[in-house]
């Protein structure tokens, strides 16, 4: 029996502008996101910088080189800021409602930056963080990030709870596979489409795990 909810933001809850994005890197002089397996070690600083595990600073200096000649500060962190869009308010209000029969936790990649354009988005749909979740997960304030098992680990000594009674929702098929090694149950949601999953959740029919 599923007791617990473990909710990604970014792609689940919080909508992703990929156009937006792609021009936001082209400006820096950065390939698009689809492209950063054919660079390592960007993908290392901008992932670092993106899941709160490398300072402003650090990620300044590290991501110079693979940026455009002169390129800003102001630029560069605007690159990895730009695909973050908006959180629907019938998102927000699904998880004050799925309260009323689980716990609901957030487990989120996230930066400070990131964070708190997140927190103005929940501001602006009229429903904070706390009327959602029974407690946040951040990797910045974590030190360790998705696809980690240990922080599914943590989350769940932190919470009390069991695998066997958790059910994690995230759009990462690596983040999907990483939970489920440590026993808990994972949905693998479209991106940017958590819908068919909370009103599932919500009319209690079950979802499947995939």
């Amino acid at each position: 029996m599923i007791r617990n909810l473990i909710f990604d933001l970014g792609g689940v809850l919080l909508n992703y502008d990929v156009e937006a994005d792609t021009r936001a890197l082209a400006e820096a002089g950065l390939p698009e996101y689809a492209r950063w397996h054919e660079y390592p070690e960007l993908g290392m600083i901008a992932n670092g910088y993106l899941n709160g595990l490398i300072s402003d600073e650090e990620f300044c200096t590290r991501i110079d080189q693979f940026c455009a000649p002169g390129t800003s500060d102001e630029t560069k962190f605007h690159s990895m800021q730009a695909v973050l869009a908006d959180i629907p308010r019938e998102r927000l209000e699904a998880l004050v409602k799925l309260r009323e029969r689980y716990k609901v936790y957030l487990l989120s990649n996230i930066n400070h930056l990131s964070w708190e354009y997140s927190l103005g988005q929940f501001e602006k749909a009229g429903i904070s963080p706390g009327s959602c979740f029974d407690k946040v997960f951040l990797s910045f304030e974590m030190g360790m990030a998705k696809p980690d098992p240990q922080i599914f680990l943590q989350v769940l000594e932190d919470t009390g709870s069991k695998a066997d009674e958790t059910l994690f929702l995230d759009d990462s098929s690596e983040n999907i596979a990483s939970a489920a090694a440590v026993g808990i149950a994972a949905y693998k949601v479209p991106m940017n489409s958590p819908e068919e999953a909370l009103r599932s959740l919500i009319e209690n029919n079950g979802i499947k795990q995939k």
